[in-house]
């Protein structure tokens, strides 16, 4: 059963949305599922996309962190991102279709570009080929997991 813990968004030195009680849950590529935030977990996988559950809350609500620092302190979390977060909701009315076009498109681009990674490549067409990776990613989770832009409290 996971734990209630006080967390902090914090995006700019002086902006932060603050949650008294929030369930944190962090998505793991390599095992394509959602594991209860734990201090090993920081250090041992790169976590890109977290689940946030509040007491007060039926559905769960879903924050990108890429480029972000996580810190985890007994009960307390801090997430330090670079840019106003933007939080997200399953749109249960969204139908899609995974053999859709668009997701194809994505797969299909993004196979590409881990291909090029093994030939000689500029370290500005690699800073390119990871923020493009990092789009597609974003693009990849919003689609399979039928999310939708909901506005922040901040």
């Amino acid at each position: 059963m996971a734990k209630y813990h006080e967390l902090t968004i914090e995006y700019s030195p002086t902006k932060f949305i603050h949650y008294n009680a929030a369930k944190i849950f962090v998505y793991i590529d390599e095992e394509e599922t959602f594991s209860e935030l734990k201090p090993d977990l920081i250090s041992a996988f790169k976590l890109r996309f977290a689940k946030l559950e509040f007491d007060n809350d039926v559905e769960p609500t879903y924050l990108f962190l890429s480029n972000a620092q996580i810190y985890f302190l007994n009960e307390q979390a801090k997430i330090i991102i670079n840019e106003k977060p933007t939080l997200y909701k399953v749109d249960k009315n969204v139908q899609r279709d995974k053999e859709k076009d668009e997701l194809k498109e994505i797969y299909s681009e993004l196979r590409a570009i881990q291909s090029s990674e093994f030939i000689s490549i500029s370290s500005l067409q690699a800073t390119e080929y990871e923020m493009r990776k990092r789009e597609l990613y974003i693009k990849e989770k919003i689609y399979t997991h039928k999310l939708v832009q909901r506005s922040s409290n901040a």
